[in-house]
């Protein structure tokens, strides 16, 4: 009885934890200019009203000042156009998925109407909203 109690709490957190982590990254945008692809999570779109929140992830052709290829963006935006948002959390990784630098304080709320991938991700996110 107790190996079973132990094995059913194994793979409970098993299943758990993946699920917890579960992500689905569509392909949002490609920017050959920059340097960079452009993915939104469509699990983790979640509107309440007029706003979305969801997780963004750029993957760049070449490393920046930090040394990171890839920047996870926590994004609060808000609809109908003229779009506007900002940043809720940001993490960067370099080329080994080590962590490099982490923000966690939200960013003001500015325009990102003029910001091709920017409106992508936001036009892409509504399409997920939950």
């Amino acid at each position: 009885m107790k190996k079973r109690v132990i094995y059913l709490m194994v793979l409970c957190l098993f299943v758990l934890s993946n699920t917890a982590f579960a992500t689905n990254w569509v392909n949002v945008y490609r920017e050959d200019r920059i340097g960079f692809t452009l993915y939104v999570d469509s699990d983790s779109v979640v509107k309440n009203g007029d706003t979305i929140i969801f997780w963004e992830l750029f993957v760049k052709d070449t490393p920046d000042s930090y040394g990171s290829v890839k920047d996870l963006v926590k994004f609060e935006a808000k609809h109908p156009r003229p779009y506007i948002g900002r940043s809720l959390e940001e993490y960067k990784y370099d080329s080994n998925n080590k962590q490099v630098w982490h923000d966690g304080q939200p960013w003001d709320f500015s325009s990102y109407d003029g910001q091709i991938y920017s409106c992508k991700a936001i036009d892409a996110a509504f399409q997920y909203a939950k």
